[in-house]
């Protein structure tokens, strides 16, 4: 895997960067990338992230997916996040596996989608094949089910959310990623470590943060793993 690199790595390397954000992530959103966060209005915190050590043959309870998809993939339009999961065998902690994660043209949805599902359906731990494909069965959602449904053998399923709004949801990760009941991979300089912080970093409780597609993502993934009837 290639060093990242910054845009202009001969002035501002990536490595100097990583450091930077890693001894403040407050500081290095204000500054270097003109989101900054507020102490007392943002939902989570820096510390609250635990990691875990990827293990190609670890054994999970059960592996799914959750998602979040944008209606459209213009420049104001939400990003789409697609998780994989893996619930622990002691069933108490879900292990974000993989993360895809950006702007995706409704056409390529489904190309990316079943990408993503075929790269990791059956390479998990010991050969385990993914149990669920949860999407919102709403907007872009409906026509992804419908058109995954028309290739078979992939076991998707609707998620339509129970009661509370999405904030509502969203603030009772507080709990579970402060106790490490949900990991994210290898350590805050990880792809998907890092992608997941710079989104929850950045909410705030009077809802009005850019971007909140991850946490509903991960939202979706508490919900499906702990709350669901006749799941997990």
């Amino acid at each position: 895997i290639s060093p990242p690199k910054s845009f202009w790595e001969s002035k501002f390397p990536a490595k100097m960067l990583i450091k930077e954000q890693l001894a403040n992530p407050a500081v290095f959103a204000a500054q270097r990338q003109q989101e900054p966060i507020l102490y007392d209005g943002n939902m989570f915190k820096a510390e609250w992230f635990r990691f875990y050590h990827y293990v190609p043959g670890r054994a999970y309870r059960e592996v799914f997916i959750t998602s979040d998809t944008a209606f459209r993939s213009s420049e104001t339009a939400d990003n789409t996040a697609i998780g994989l999961w893996g619930k622990t065998l002691d069933g108490y902690r879900l292990h974000l596996i993989d993360l895809l994660y950006g702007k995706i043209p409704s056409e390529d949805l489904v190309k990316k989608f079943l990408t993503f599902y075929r790269t990791w359906n059956g390479r998990v731990g010991n050969h385990q094949r993914i149990t669920s494909v949860w999407i919102e069965d709403a907007a872009s959602g409906m026509r992804l089910i419908e058109d995954l449904k028309k290739k078979g053998g992939i076991p998707v399923r609707r998620y339509k959310p129970r009661g509370r709004d999405k904030m509502m949801r969203i603030m009772d990760l507080k709990p579970m990623i402060e106790s490490g009941n949900i990991l994210f991979p290898e350590n805050a300089t990880h792809r998907v470590s890092q992608d997941v912080m710079k989104e929850l970093l950045l909410l705030t409780e009077d809802g009005k943060a850019k971007h909140d597609d991850i946490a509903d993502m991960i939202a979706q993934a508490a919900e499906v793993a702990y709350n669901r009837r006749g799941g997990f």
